[in-house]
């Protein structure tokens, strides 16, 4: 892996892809998946963590630093009104954990979804797209953070944030 800029391992490519299938089999907005319990990233956690078994990877641990980072990616594309890789602010993932504190990090990666109103449904999403689901069970990531934001229209907007060695 070539050394980026900042002297850290280059980032996975990431893809993303706009008005991802919902939970339906239909393409396009879902209806308001409600109110989040304060819980929720377990609960995103456990269903990850779930489909990695089945791939017989390793399991992922949360990690407060890449939560923060997941959650503020979740606000900052509601503020912006679309899905992006892409901060509000322009920063790229990179930038984003150092800033939450994911120092030291020798791997990171990012899956962003809209649309879908629940967690089963935003796996279900990634885990049907090849290059969602490779980055989702990724053997050598060890940490993961989760983000969720609604905008005006109750439209959930996803973030998923890998990386390994990274300070938690």
């Amino acid at each position: 892996m070539s050394k980026g800029s900042r002297g850290h391992a280059s980032i996975i490519v990431v893809t993303l892809i706009l008005g991802i299938v919902t939970s339906t089999g239909c393409a396009g907005p879902a209806a308001p998946g409600g109110v989040l319990d304060a819980d929720w990233p377990n609960a995103m956690l456990n269903r990850v963590n779930a489909e990695r078994r089945a791939a017989a990877v390793p399991e992922l641990v949360l990690c407060r630093t890449l939560l923060n980072s997941a959650q503020g990616h979740s606000e900052g594309q509601v503020a912006l009104g679309r899905l992006s890789h892409i901060g509000l602010d322009g920063s790229r993932l990179a930038d984003r954990v150092m800033r939450a504190g994911y120092l030291g990090w020798t791997k990171l990666g990012e899956n962003v979804a809209y649309g879908q109103p629940t967690i089963d449904a935003a796996v279900m999403g990634w885990m049907r797209s090849r290059i969602h689901r490779v980055q989702l069970v990724d053997p050598s990531y060890t940490h993961v953070g989760f983000g969720a934001a609604d905008d005006a229209s109750g439209r959930r907007y996803w973030t998923q944030d890998f990386g390994r060695n990274g300070a938690c």
